[in-house]
């Protein structure tokens, strides 16, 4: 998955590059579009070399930020604002980069909030379902699967330590969402009370 992950990547670079004359980009959309180049260069480079599941988590990453370095591109040459970093879209992280949550109910599997790329948020809004090839893909490779996990606790502590620093917090005071709240307990009956 790592392979097709870094093509796609590389295709839609190759898109962007035909469409839009690179040259004629302002400074910092050349930054990003250098950006994400680099990042499928790096990926592209990485792929033939991996051995190890944990390997993988890093050109995930890789791919991750040229992602975003993308979207960042194609955001300002619509003249859009740049879109906000966020973890990958949940049902397919070739999508880029999330938009917002939505509330989506899994099939067997109850309902919660997840981080949907803006195609598929429009079609859980729309009652459609999204788009989970990336999905079924991972189910019929566990190994894969468990990458993927390593990859999305990486980038929830990023964007946790983000909010932590941003908030100017001292390192030893713990998060509002560790912090533990005392257990209420019900008050005691007075003995011969019913």
């Amino acid at each position: 998955m790592a392979d097709e992950d870094t093509t796609l990547l590389g295709e839609q670079l190759a898109r962007l590059g035909v469409d839009h004359r690179v040259d004629t980009m302002e400074e910092s959309t050349r930054i990003d579009y250098q950006a994400a180049l680099d990042a499928y260069e790096s990926a592209k480079r990485a792929v033939p070399r991996l051995t190890r599941p944990d390997e993988v988590s890093t050109v995930v990453d890789t791919l991750s930020t040229g992602r975003y370095a993308l979207a960042c591109v194609q955001a300002r040459l619509e003249g859009r604002p740049i879109p906000e970093l966020r973890v990958p879209c949940f049902f397919n992280p070739q999508h880029g980069p999330s938009v917002r949550d939505v509330l989506w109910t899994a099939p067997g599997r109850g309902t919660r909030n997840v981080p949907a790329c803006a195609q598929d948020a429009s079609r859980v809004a729309n009652g459609q379902q999204p788009d989970r090839e990336f999905d079924r893909a991972l189910r019929k490779n566990p190994t894969e699967r468990l990458r993927w996990i390593g990859f999305l606790e990486t980038q929830v502590q990023e964007i946790i330590d983000g909010w932590v620093e941003e908030n100017d917090l001292e390192s030893d005071t713990p998060a509002p969402w560790k912090v533990k709240a005392p257990r209420r307990r019900p008050p005691k009956k007075a003995a011969g009370s019913d």
